[in-house]
């Protein structure tokens, strides 16, 4: 089944599904996953599964597939504030009676904000939850979760697709767009398919470009200093810190290409990555790479976002200083 909003994951998917259908959902799921993955839209597809009256559920035709991935269910209930009085108000709602429906099901969309005290509130419901009622919280890394909450919970880790998976999703989506551009989306959003999809459409992909462009600049400056005020755009710009490492770490691959005698001009960003070819020795550049590649893996152990920042700054320092190449 291809799902607009959703790419990779597939057996995540088929596992939600099947045990919504079969009536084997647990009460509590929790879905982990960095923004722009379809974490929402899975929510929502589960929940369709569950209301479904089709044959084949979840059908997508029916009024009820429509109502809830619309958000307008009256039975499945959306909440983006996190605050100690809505999760109070979740605990009421899950006790009162559906309203078509035989259960009801309540969607966290920002589940990993809440404070503790509201978490605690809400792992009073989780204990004991009413019979019939769901819950699915959303949340970019479970760690953001108390422990009590994860333990009463199945989590779904969702990862990027792979380049393949986002190509056929974007052919299929986007079939007039030209195939160059489809490439550019692909190698940039490194398998984000809501990355993908803005680049598609010209959305956003501007401002983190823009920043990772700066932090090139600071780069071939050799200015500690020009490099933390780069770098320090994303202490208010946090939605765009992994979009930028991304794209850093696609500049930087580009740049090896161009010193093994690639040509990369048809290419995002291309001229950042020229200069950086013509500054520095294969090594150092490699260097930069891996270290790119490794914060990025390591997102899920950093939760302070100013250390972060930080971090970044050090390391990318530390990059070019080395002379023989680190990798993990």
């Amino acid at each position: 089944m291809k799902i607009k909003g959703l790419c990779g994951n597939e057996k995540i998917v088929n596992s939600l599904l099947t045990c919504a259908v079969s009536g084997n959902l647990p009460h509590a799921v929790l879905l982990e996953g960095e923004k722009g993955l379809g974490k929402l839209t899975l929510a929502r597809l589960t929940a369709a599964a569950l209301m479904c009256g089709g044959v084949d559920r979840p059908c997508m035709e029916c009024r009820e597939c429509k109502n809830v991935l619309g958000g307008t269910h009256p039975d499945v209930i959306e909440f983006d504030d996190i605050k100690i009085n809505t999760v109070r108000e979740v605990r009421t709602q899950a006790f009162i009676s559906a309203n078509q429906s035989d259960c009801k099901v309540f969607i966290l969309k920002c589940a990993g904000e809440m404070l503790p005290p509201a978490q605690n509130t809400l792992l009073k419901v989780l204990e004991e939850p009413p019979r019939g009622v769901y819950f699915i919280l959303c949340c970019e890394r479970k760690n953001e979760m108390l422990q009590t909450i994860r333990s009463r919970c199945t989590v779904y880790s969702l990862q990027r697709a792979n380049k393949g998976e986002i190509r056929e999703y974007l052919n299929e989506q986007f079939p007039a767009t030209d195939e160059d551009v489809i490439a550019d989306a692909v190698e940039m959003c490194s398998g984000n398919i809501s990355r993908a999809v803005g680049y598609i459409r010209g959305e956003a992909d501007n401002r983190y470009i823009q920043i990772s462009r700066d932090i090139v600049e600071a780069l071939l400056s050799d200015s500690e200093w020009e490099l933390m005020k780069a770098i320090s755009a994303l202490e208010k710009d946090r939605q765009s810190f992994s979009p930028v490492i991304d794209t850093l770490s696609e500049v930087c691959a580009q740049a090896l290409s161009v010193r093994c005698g690639a040509d990369t001009s048809d290419r995002i960003c291309a001229d950042c990555a020229e200069r950086l070819a013509g500054v520095y020795t294969l090594n150092q550049l490699d260097n930069l790479y891996y270290t790119l590649r490794n914060f990025s893996d390591d997102g899920d152990k950093r939760l302070n976002h100013k250390l972060s920042i930080t971090c970044l700054c050090l390391k990318l320092r530390q990059a070019l200083q080395r002379q023989t190449t680190v990798r993990r």
